[in-house]
């Protein structure tokens, strides 16, 4: 696949991948199709967010790059009615448990 590159990325990624390292990053959260870095970089498994619905989450940035998408949540839905589904639950330093969205 022909993807646009940032050739000092494109450097570091690629001696990661020749040492066996598995390079996973955020399409973006810019809810556009431009790309972004390093996840655009031939190499790297880039990640779009879904909601829990299993459609792309209103934030995501999506393009050609783009290889797979998982549970981002999506706190603008409210698909639950309130119950939090729509968002990715982990413990935040401040305030315990709390509900995010997002890729990255």
């Amino acid at each position: 696949m022909d993807r646009f590159t940032a050739p000092i990325a494109q450097q570091i990624i690629d001696k990661a991948v020749k040492k066996g390292v598995t390079v996973v990053a955020s399409a973006g959260n810019n809810s556009d199709d431009q790309y972004s870095f390093p996840a655009s970089c031939d190499g790297v498994i880039s990640v779009a967010a879904t909601n829990s619905s299993g459609i792309r989450s209103y934030y995501s940035s999506f393009n050609n790059s783009v290889d797979i998408a998982g549970p981002g949540g999506d706190a603008d839905t409210n698909a639950d009615y309130g119950w939090g589904r729509d968002r990715i639950w982990a413990f935040d330093s401040n305030s315990g448990l709390a509900g995010y969205q997002g890729t990255s």
